[in-house]
């Protein structure tokens, strides 16, 4: 697909094999270059600018086939919309691990207390309900942190 896209860095790397290969992180997320001249020519032209590029999907990858030139620079307020929308995805992320991780120990705990399997049946199905409530809350949190 043919589409203009902002470039902010390009390393280079090695597959598992051995391959070598870039990863460039742009304003449509990080894409791979396997092709060593369009690389070559993205380091000398492409680096903070917007640039005219074909793209592939491949196994759920994003990957650069093809480098038809640079075309302006790259707007910064972009590129630090999108670093701050991953950082805030990232710490609600832990944010909800962490509140999972208490949640499971709470409710072990509750669980040895129990007198019978009956009892422990009943707290389960309450314990279940109420954090699928906490559940429902902690999405609309995650979507007004990720804005």
């Amino acid at each position: 697909m043919r589409q203009n896209i902002s470039i902010y860095n390009i390393t280079e790397k090695k597959s598992k094999k051995g391959k070598q290969f870039w990863t460039t992180k742009t304003n449509k997320g990080d894409m791979s270059i396997w092709d060593k001249d369009i690389a070559d020519k993205m380091l000398k032209e492409g680096i903070r600018k917007v640039c005219d590029l074909e793209t592939e999907e491949n196994n759920g990858f994003t990957n650069i086939t093809l480098f038809n030139g640079a075309y302006g620079p790259v707007d910064d307020a972009t590129e630090k919309i999108q670093d701050d929308s991953a950082n805030r995805t990232k710490q609600a992320s832990m944010i909800i691990s962490y509140a999972k991780d208490i949640a499971v120990a709470e409710i072990q705990a509750l669980i040895g207390k129990c007198k019978d399997i009956a009892e422990a049946k009943e707290l389960i199905t309450t314990i279940e309900a109420k954090l699928f409530e906490h559940a429902k809350g902690l999405m609309e949190l995650h979507k007004e942190l990720i804005k």
